[in-house]
């Protein structure tokens, strides 16, 4: 295989070089292509294990601190490239989808649009190497539902009411995928038909948290949290 970052003198006669070098520079071209054609970003991670993996020192990504880790995840990142094909990405190790999404952002030429975040709303998940005002980011509202449902049987006077909230987004999406909206098409029909309710559920969500009703550190606390993050114009439904 031929490597145009080898020395000249092994590129002219095409002497072969061990696959795994080469891999490794391969690897490294594409994921700066890759930074900047993609247009949306899909990201989650689900923990896994490594067998010999022990606790390592990393810097948190937001105080540069020096902190003890030693939850492994999968990684797995869906690009979107502005010609619609998609690229699938999976990265195992010690570190979140969040730290994935940087890898991939701080090769990204500051001069280009606006690129799209779509995952949930955990802090762990959102890049740090763009601010809020050099990104778009969509949270998906199919964690936060899911989130509710999981505490439906202890909070039957409250999970009952933002699940019929949610049934009229379900329904409005269905319709668009029947229709075969596109992306911007989708959008605008949501952000006419299901924006209001979304206002509503973040609404309610800070009232609840600010009223004390739902402790901070309880798990209902982190339904409230995500559904009071699902932001205007950008709510999306995944």
């Amino acid at each position: 295989m031929a490597d145009d970052q080898a020395p000249l003198q092994r590129q002219i006669p095409g002497l072969p070089r061990p696959a795994e070098p080469i891999s490794a520079i391969k690897a490294q071209q594409l994921r700066q292509l890759l930074s900047n054609l993609v247009k949306w970003h899909h990201l989650d991670d689900t923990p896994n294990r490594i067998l010999n993996q022990g606790t390592i020192l990393k810097p948190d990504r937001r105080s540069g601190q020096l902190k003890p880790r030693s939850g492994t995840f999968t990684s797995g990142l869906i690009a979107t490239l502005e010609s619609g094909q998609q690229i699938v990405l999976y990265q195992t190790d010690i570190g979140h989808a969040g730290e994935l999404i940087d890898e991939i952002l701080r090769l990204r030429h500051s001069g280009l649009a606006k690129p799209t975040i779509m995952c949930d709303a955990l802090s762990r998940n959102l890049p740090t190497v763009l601010d809020e005002t050099q990104r778009h980011d969509t949270f998906c509202n199919s964690h936060c539902r899911r989130g509710f449902v999981d505490v439906a049987e202890l909070h039957p006077d409250k999970v009952p009411w933002v699940l019929a909230l949610y049934d009229p987004v379900w329904h409005h999406d269905a319709h668009c995928k029947k229709e075969k909206y596109t992306p911007a098409e989708r959008l605008a029909y949501h952000q006419q038909h299901s924006l209001p309710l979304m206002a509503q559920l973040k609404q309610w969500g800070e009232a609840q948290i600010e009223s004390g009703d739902t402790e901070p550190t309880a798990s209902p606390s982190l339904c409230l949290s995500l559904s009071g993050r699902l932001r205007g114009r950008h709510a999306m439904v995944a």
